[in-house]
């Protein structure tokens, strides 16, 4: 289903703009650390000016105030170092994980609860492909008659780039399941609802099955 690749421009580009955006995450975090802190002190002192009575209370809601904030700073900043770290790793080991769909035939199941977009494509060779998650919301380019879901993953197998290239035109589907006849659809076309599962099969004959089923009912 996914074929390993090595990084094209398109997914080095995305990692630079990764690389870019953890750069100025840290600058906002230094930022923040010492805004907070130094704040917090100038408060301090022109509450000790006011009611000098309070030095005691007013010092020690102040040094608890910059421990938080200075264990808020280096909690984000390990995040970022491990995220850093991990697209060093991608970079270093220079492949991807890709998945290429080329169909204009699909269905698209609404959504129930939050499990984000969630299709089924129709594939050459009697096959069908069924994914979903949050990540594949339906926006200006997708769904598409031609796309590519590119996944890079970290040292832990962690996901750390997630992109989908759209090549095409944008398509409708050929039908919008809706979240009463799912159950029906997933039990059908043997679909586990999981990220990805390829089934046997062609959406004339769920279409006829469906169609079939909601009369039984």
């Amino acid at each position: 289903m996914f074929v390993e690749k090595a990084l094209g421009h398109s997914e080095k580009k995305l990692i630079k703009k990764e690389f870019k955006e953890i750069k100025n995450r840290e600058d906002y975090l230094k930022k923040f650390l010492q805004q907070g802190c130094l704040g917090t002190l100038g408060v301090g002192m022109i509450l000790y000016l006011l009611i000098p009575d309070y030095l005691y209370p007013i010092l020690g809601t102040s040094v608890i105030i910059c421990i938080i904030t200075i264990g808020v700073y280096y909690e984000e900043i390990n995040k970022l170092q491990q995220r850093r770290s991990n697209l060093n790793f991608l970079e270093k080991k220079n492949h991807v994980l890709s998945l290429r769909i080329k169909s204009e035939r699909f269905y698209q199941l609404c959504e129930e609860e939050d499990e984000g977009g969630e299709y089924l494509f129709e594939l050459n060779n009697n096959k069908l492909l069924f994914f979903g998650g949050q990540e594949y919301y339906p926006n200006n380019k997708f769904p598409n008659s031609d796309f590519e879901i590119v996944i890079g993953k970290g040292q832990s197998g962690e996901t750390v780039i997630f992109k989908i290239f759209t090549f095409g035109n944008k398509i409708k589907p050929l039908r919008k399941v809706k979240s009463d006849d799912k159950s029906r659809l997933y039990h059908l076309a043997n679909i586990v609802p999981d990220n990805f599962s390829e089934i046997n099969g062609n959406l004339q004959t769920i279409e006829s099955e469906l169609n079939a089923s909601q009369h039984d009912v």
